[in-house]
């Protein structure tokens, strides 16, 4: 299975129901400049649910400012 979900709360089900089923999982999502991808096999690489992500409240400042000023 493979998803790209806006919100944790999805993708901690998902991740859950995947695991409880034994199907593997291919997790991927952005957030702002950065992305994740994460493939899942139930018992034998981690889960998406079993590490919490760092808050990140300054986002904005990471993204370079030749972007900003050359955006359209």
């Amino acid at each position: 299975m493979a998803n790209a979900l806006d919100n944790v709360k999805a993708r901690l089900y998902i991740d859950q129901r995947c695991v409880s089923n034994r199907i593997p999982l291919l997790e991927s999502g952005t957030l702002g400049p950065r992305a994740h991808v994460q493939v899942i096999i139930p018992f034998k690489t981690e889960s998406y649910g079993s590490k919490v992500d760092p808050q990140d409240n300054d986002l904005g400042a990471q993204i370079p400012q030749c972007t900003l000023k050359s955006f359209p």
